[in-house]
């Protein structure tokens, strides 16, 4: 194995693993404000990819107007998923709760495989098929831009809620509900907010995804576990952890699949995810909500 297949390993982990980052971070936001073990972001990335695929490939729409459109419709999906659903189900059973979003992510897979046929497509974006090189080393243009803008993205949000006002009050609900309804916060509002925008994270992934594999219904039900494993090692709520654990995922998955095979290395990701959830259930940087009930 050439020098240079381990660096082109090395640094395809971090740049997929910010990808990575932004995808368990929708996870982590609604698990850690709302408390709602959403784990159907990986199926709101797949359909996010698909309408890219159908907004670019044969409507005509350029790739960036393409973006803003699909993420102002993640958002508003993600209201009207919590005005007619979710605030519904808020109080219920963890049980339950889980029971739901997996009939959900069922649902939502196979109405793509209705709409779409079980055929994979491919976006095609050609200054996105561009080869980079660093050297001896190459790298795929779609995988910078991707991993650009899930950075970019994930610094966004970490400043909107440490910096806005509306950031400010969506934490002060999650960390006390009964609390932010005493002193005249609209909670049902921030829980709203906070939905709509782990949506947009799903569709930032789904787009950064989209240029890079194949897409197909199954495809949601890879990511969906995919979220979870990063929303576990990252800690609910910490978006610098889900950031971090992005990194170790790519990382991890990059460098596994270089000795082992697909197989073995998506076993060894569980192994980890397990270690994680008993020994540091608030995430690899300790600052997380636990996952642990």
């Amino acid at each position: 194995m050439t020098d240079e297949l381990i660096i082109r390993a090395l640094l395809s982990g971090i740049l997929m693993g910010a990808i990575y980052g932004v995808l368990g971070m929708g996870f982590t936001i609604v698990y850690g404000i709302l408390d709602l073990p959403i784990f159907t972001h990986g199926v709101f990335a797949m359909w996010a990819m698909y309408l890219i695929y159908l907004l670019t490939n044969h409507v005509g729409v350029p790739l960036y107007p393409g973006f803003l459109l699909l993420f102002a419709l993640a958002y508003l999906f993600g209201v009207v998923l919590y005005k007619t659903v979710l605030r519904f189900i808020l109080d219920i059973e963890h049980e339950m709760q889980l029971v739901f979003f997996l009939g959900l992510l069922i649902a939502l897979a196979n109405l793509a495989l209705i709409v779409f046929g079980p055929t994979s497509l491919l976006l095609n974006v050609k200054w996105l098929e561009r080869v980079v090189f660093l050297g001896q080393v190459s790298l795929k243009a779609a995988m910078m831009v991707g991993a650009a803008v899930s950075i970019l993205f994930i610094v966004c949000m970490e400043l909107f809620f440490r910096k806005t006002e509306t950031g400010k009050a969506i934490r002060a609900c999650a960390d006390n509900r009964k609390g932010a309804l005493i002193v005249g916060l609209n909670v049902s509002r921030m829980y709203t907010t906070a939905i709509g925008l782990s949506l947009v994270c799903s569709a930032v992934a789904g787009l950064a995804f989209a240029p890079l594999v194949p897409i197909y219904p199954d495809l949601g039900f890879e990511y969906a576990i995919l979220a979870c494993l990063i929303a576990v090692l990252g800690g609910a709520g910490d978006m610098k952890g889900a950031l971090v654990a992005g990194f170790v995922m790519g990382l991890l998955m990059s460098i596994q699949q270089m000795f082992y095979d697909l197989t073995l290395s998506r076993l060894i990701l569980y192994a980890v995810m397990l270690g994680i959830l008993m020994f540091r259930p608030t995430g690899i940087l300790g600052k997380g909500k636990s996952f642990a009930k």
